[in-house]
């Protein structure tokens, strides 16, 4: 009977290990191939790009931009803020992007000069960029945290069972 319970909480807290890693996996995996991931928080692209969805933006030169990408760009502000639009036109002779909003009705008011350039959109997955910035709040690393540690101790408590010996009853 112990081996049972043992085995069940070791494939329990393998499992809710598991939930862990795949639950993590959309917000790491790109930028092993030095992908950065932005939340929109805007509805300035939709209904293409909606508000709190993840966006995965690829470096990339100018050179690689063509009207119609959707680029992610630094503000000319000091804020740092990021800014998903679309190319409308590449102008070369300036050095800049002319960019609009895909629910906007004009044109970007200021080009985007090509030193701004983060890269290209390639990936857009609606509705994760709200979880990601769950996730990424002290009580979403927290929960995270917490959810480790008790995988493990599950497990370690399923492998104490599992190894337990009975003595002999006489």
């Amino acid at each position: 009977m112990h081996k049972r319970i043992g085995f069940f909480l070791c494939l329990t807290g393998i499992c809710i290990m598991l939930s862990v890693v795949l639950i993590c996996l959309p917000f790491t995996l790109p930028r092993l191939w030095g992908w950065y991931g932005y939340t929109v928080l805007t509805g300035s692209m939709e209904p293409q790009i909606t508000a709190g969805s993840l966006v995965w933006v690829r470096p990339c030169s100018e050179a690689q931009i063509f009207a119609g990408d959707v680029i992610g760009y630094y503000s000319d502000d000091q804020s740092g803020t990021v800014i998903l639009h679309r190319v409308l036109e590449k102008r070369e002779l300036e050095g800049t992007f002319l960019t609009k909003g895909d629910a906007g009705a004009a044109p970007d008011p200021q080009p985007v000069r090509f030193d701004r350039l983060i890269g290209k959109a390639v990936i857009q997955i609606p509705f994760l960029g709200a979880f990601a910035i769950s996730l990424s709040s002290d009580l979403g690393k927290a929960i995270s945290f917490l959810l480790v540690w008790l995988a493990l101790g599950i497990h370690t408590a399923g492998r104490i069972l599992c190894l337990e010996k009975r003595s002999p009853v006489s």
